[in-house]
């Protein structure tokens, strides 16, 4: 017997906003989960609608910090039904000491390409924690001198907070602890969870066996 090939029992979970599917959740337990697909997606509207009111009367330009914060961006633009730009910025953190008294430069690997002079900016990131590399893309993006710049982030974890400045648009608050998921990565992997989950160590990263 030849199966049906449109099964409504299977297609449907596929639409549900909470669905997972099972290999997303290897190695990680329903308790790891702090933000599920739909919880995310309602989040972001939420973000997305007060942007539209804010700047009803301007066109902003969003601007997302590579790498963490491009699924987040990717996902409020099109929940975004006003004119507005899009660009993105690299950046190299060396590794952050909080209790040096001085700190490594920040560098600028890729830079913006549209010009902000004169436009409002809102910069996109997936997680604020120390500030340290938010602050200093803050700094250099003033040198062109926007009407005004604002942050958009998903999780903002002020436990770390080193430098302080403020945050606009915030999705969740999250408490201290690694997390990866939607866009945060652990050695480059599970960007591509489609939920926000507690990094314990606990998944064997992917790779070739041996």
């Amino acid at each position: 017997m030849v199966a049906d090939r449109h099964d409504d029992s299977r297609d449907a979970p596929q639409n549900d906003p909470e669905h997972i599917r099972p290999e997303m959740m290897s190695g990680f337990e329903d308790e790891d989960i702090l933000f599920s697909p739909g919880t995310i997606r309602r989040k972001t509207a939420e973000i997305a609608a007060r942007i539209r009111e804010d700047y009803a009367d301007t066109e902003p330009v969003l601007i997302s910090v590579l790498r963490g914060g491009v699924v987040f961006m990717a996902d409020l633009v099109r929940q975004l039904d006003l004119a507005h730009s899009v660009d993105f910025i690299a950046v190299y953190r060396p590794p952050f000491d909080p209790e040096a008294s001085v700190h490594p430069p920040v560098k600028i690997l890729a830079d913006i390409r549209i010009p902000i002079e004169g436009r409002d900016v809102i910069v996109v990131e997936g997680i604020v924690g120390t500030g340290y590399t938010l602050k200093y893309v803050l700094s250099y993006l003033e040198l062109s001198h926007p009407r005004s710049v604002s942050i958009a982030t998903l999780l903002n974890r002020r436990v770390d907070r080193r430098f302080y400045f403020p945050v606009r648009y915030t999705g969740f608050h999250i408490s201290d602890g690694f997390v990866v998921g939607y866009g945060l990565d652990y050695k480059q992997q599970f960007r591509n969870l489609p939920f926000v989950a507690r990094w314990r160590g606990q998944v064997p990263l992917p790779g070739p066996a041996g």
